[in-house]
């Protein structure tokens, strides 16, 4: 766990091909980190990064970051969409409903739940789970 930061877990039966959603809203802050880990049946983890950036003169953005894969930015503002979808190997992460980035990792079965690292200037809401075909 990164300090400064508080961590939430949940168990989740993830079905094999699903999107997990949520909403993320930053205080006015340059920077502020989340890990989204997604933890599998084996107690793999499957860790993605995520960045909140404010600029001092209006806007902003997200980095994300999946592992083996270069960090990719979405402009936008201060509150954003977070979509995480996996169908087979394949994950993708879009932000704001832009794809910003996809990553392939064959060693994880299914996923059993996840834990939030977030700090104090970030807030959480809607979290949604789909079954996808």
């Amino acid at each position: 766990m990164v300090p400064g930061t508080h961590q939430v877990r949940q168990a989740v039966a993830f079905p094999p091909n699903f999107c997990f959603e949520f909403d993320v809203r930053s205080e006015p802050i340059y920077g502020t980190p989340f890990h989204l880990t997604l933890i599998d049946e084996n107690g793999d983890e499957l860790p993605i990064r995520f960045v909140v950036v404010n600029y001092l003169v209006g806007g902003g953005g997200v980095d994300v970051t999946l592992p083996g894969v270069t960090t990719q930015r979405v402009e936008g503002g201060l509150a954003h969409s977070i979509k995480l979808v996996r169908h087979g190997t394949t994950f993708k992460v879009y932000v704001d409903g832009h794809c910003a980035t996809t990553g392939v990792y064959g060693d994880y079965s299914q996923f059993t739940g996840f834990k939030l690292d977030v700090s104090q200037d970030l807030s959480f809401s809607n979290f949604i789970g789909t079954t996808l075909p």
